[in-house]
């Protein structure tokens, strides 16, 4: 289970690197969609 800037790993069988990168990926993908939103929006305000 991911939270958002803290990485748990909740299946000790598991690489703690490759749950890190993954949590890593999912706050990435996140921030961006947040980002994109906002300057789609600021440009819809523009424009």
């Amino acid at each position: 289970m991911c939270k958002f800037g803290n990485c748990q790993h909740t299946n000790p069988s598991k690489d703690l690197g490759e749950i890190y990168l993954w949590c890593y990926f999912l706050n990435l993908v996140f921030v961006v969609s947040i980002f994109s939103l906002m300057v789609l929006i600021a440009g819809k305000d523009q424009g």
